[in-house]
């Protein structure tokens, strides 16, 4: 099969291609400036520009909501009722002393001016029933001639006696805005303030524009091996014990016939990445439960089988224990890495099976690529492992370079116990997604999002870089067919999220199945792109029907009778052309029934869909429920399944 890529980059909508050449994320220099006025000397380089003289104090009120910091600013403007009453305070950025004008910013690479206000309540209300418009602006350089670049004003409600926040947007476009040196406010009252004004301010913010997220790059990985996937993740470092284990207490304690644990290993990272750790761990005593992520330490009992490979690259195995020991008590290492190391046996090959069978309580059969051994466990020691135990298989990584991005798959997993009633025979080739939770759990791993299933049909990985944030994956097969987004199929495929990348396997079958479906027009050529597309058109499900995408009707389900004047469920999506669901959109949506009652109902879709409890008809018969678009005429409509309503 050829499977081929393109580079794609979209102008007109949010779609990137599978590499984006020369993009690049520039940082801004600029960070958010914020004054919370904690200490008493905060209130000192403010001052007056012109008009009223305000007095300015510290004050101990402070809006413990926005932020825990003790103290405002309080200002006093004397206000007398004047026609020409009017003030302009301020303070600059580099906050030292008044008329201090020494630090510039650039103002175009802010968001907002954020503030708390509260007016005393002794303050009295102006003419027109509020406390005043404020206007907040920034001073420019030199303080020339009295230039005041605004920022936008603020109404002061009368309900202002109690802390109100303020957010005001920073348009960027501003003439004068690119070099600001202070803050300031100013009211010009013409009278409408009859006395004192008295307000308090805190957590004044200038807030900087984020730095533009990274571009998101798309690229392909080939699949190195099929089977159960361990991935090292930055979770918890080095000492992350990524496992699985088995939900069958499989103890080889009292078996009247061998009892085998084996992995096969056929993808591991190799000579340099030294201390790379796969595991079998047995354990007994368990006092935390079998889903501990560091039951190896925690257990009272655990039989450690450490697999690495050596400076040659040559498979060694080691078969270690502790017994009666918790991990707590200090002696862990003293006896898996000390008394109790029953054999360190290297073979010829990394990759492999990796076997030991109990042939019974006390003798074991070691088997590793190239190398077998044979080693006695005390007999004491081995009856601390009668069930319950459980057995676990995993990987470590052991080393910080080895905590990132690396990987090891296990081509099978094999518990074989055939004196347990009823026998236990686990071979497990991993061959289908997910991972069978009949058998296995994930409770113990220590980042689950390392574990996951490569089937044996998976052709490579398509990942891209985080965040893409709404992303779907979409596929072509007729390159000449991409201008239009609506060509493109989106795939639907459940992500695998980590390490800041996300990935999806693209599988043989999955390719031959939307050629079926005629979602693509070959399997030879296939095109990819990540995509974050506007939803299409909209969905209606009634009780007894969900959501299908990649299906010609996009749902599966039969719609279930319906009572008059009772009210049931309508769930209304927004969908792309395949119906997986947008949660990109918003929107508003109108659904209306088609019965004489035409009962009407409006709803706002969040993340991509909605659903209200109190939809119904009015009148026996079969009746459907159209949901439209009233946000936007980009998004069709749609009309649901026929709806029995029998009495």
């Amino acid at each position: 099969m050829k499977i081929n890529t393109k580079m794609q980059h979209w102008f007109t909508s949010a779609l990137f291609g599978l590499i984006l050449a020369g993009s690049t994320s520039v940082g801004l220099a600029q960070t958010t400036w914020m004054q919370t006025f904690d200490t008493s000397g905060t209130a000192g380089p403010w001052t007056t520009w012109w008009g009223l003289s305000p007095t300015f104090s510290w004050s101990a009120n402070n809006c413990t909501t926005n932020d825990p910091g003790s103290g405002s600013l309080e200002i006093v403007v004397p206000f007398t009722g004047n026609g020409g009453d009017q003030f302009n305070i301020f303070a600059g950025f580099d906050y030292g002393w008044q008329w201090d004008g020494s630090e510039t910013l650039d103002g175009t690479q802010y968001k907002d001016v954020i503030f708390d206000i509260m007016v005393d309540p002794s303050t009295a209300l102006g003419n027109d029933g509020t406390f005043g418009t404020v206007a907040v602006g920034f001073a420019t350089p030199g303080w020339s001639g009295g230039a005041i670049v605004n920022v936008g004003y603020y109404t002061i409600p009368k309900t202002a006696t109690n802390w109100t926040h303020v957010v005001l947007p920073i348009d960027d476009k501003t003439v004068g805005l690119n070099a600001i040196i202070a803050i300031d406010f100013d009211m010009w009252s013409g009278g409408n303030m009859p006395s004192t004004w008295t307000a308090y301010l805190d957590n004044l913010e200038v807030l900087v524009n984020p730095a533009p997220p990274a571009p998101v790059q798309m690229s392909m990985a080939p699949v190195a091996a099929p089977g159960l996937q361990f991935a090292t993740t930055v979770k918890d470092g080095n000492g992350t014990r990524q496992n699985v284990y088995c939900l069958e207490q499989a103890s080889w304690v009292g078996a009247s016939s061998p009892v085998t644990y084996a992995l096969t290993i056929t993808n591991y990272p190799g000579t340099s990445n030294p201390w790379y750790q796969c595991q079998m761990f047995l354990c007994a005593g368990l006092p935390n439960g079998p889903s501990d992520a560091t039951v190896d330490w925690n257990a009272t009992n655990t039989v450690f089988v450490q697999i690495q490979n050596n400076a040659a690259g040559l498979g060694e195995l080691k078969f270690m224990y502790k017994t009666l020991w918790p991990g707590s008590l200090g002696t862990w290492g003293n006896q898996i890495f000390g008394t109790n190391v029953l054999c360190d046996l290297t073979g010829t090959n990394m990759l492999g099976t990796y076997s030991m069978t109990f042939t019974d309580n006390t003798n074991i059969s070691i088997s590793i690529p190239g190398a077998t051994t044979n080693i006695t466990m005390p007999a004491g020691d081995a009856a601390q492992f009668a069930d319950p135990m459980y057995a676990y298989f995993g990987i470590m990584p052991n080393n910080a370079n080895n905590v990132t991005n690396l990987s090891a798959t296990f081509a099978n997993v094999s518990i074989t116990n055939l004196s347990e009633t009823p026998p236990i025979a686990i071979s497990d080739w991993f061959a289908t997604d997910p991972l069978n939770t009949a058998v296995w759990s994930l409770g113990a791993a220590g980042d689950k999002a390392g574990i996951w299933v490569v089937p044996a049909d998976a052709l490579f990985y398509v990942n891209w870089s985080l965040p893409a944030n709404n992303y779907a994956a979409y596929a072509i097969s007729d390159l000449g067919r991409a201008g239009n987004s609506t060509n493109w199929f989106p795939m639907g495929l459940a992500p695998i999220f980590f390490n800041g990348y996300g990935w999806n396997i693209i599988e043989k079958s999955f390719i031959s199945q939307s050629v079926q479906q005629g979602f693509l027009t070959s399997s030879n050529q296939v095109f990819f792109m990540g995509a974050n597309l506007p939803a299409t058109q909209l969905q209606v499900l009634v009780p007894g029907e969900t959501n299908a995408p990649g299906t010609l009707t996009g749902k599966i389900g039969t719609p279930l009778p319906e009572t008059t004047y009772t009210e049931f469920g309508v769930t209304i999506n927004a969908c792309d052309a395949a119906w997986h669901i947008m949660t990109s959109c918003n929107d508003n949506v109108q659904i209306v029934g088609n019965d004489p009652l035409a009962y009407t109902a409006n709803v706002t879709l969040v993340s991509g869909t909605v659903t209200t409890s109190n939809f119904l008809f009015g009148v026996t018969g079969s009746w459907t429920i159209t949901a439209t678009d009233t946000t936007t005429n980009a998004v069709s409509s749609n009309t649901s399944s026929p709806v029995p309503v029998p009495q």
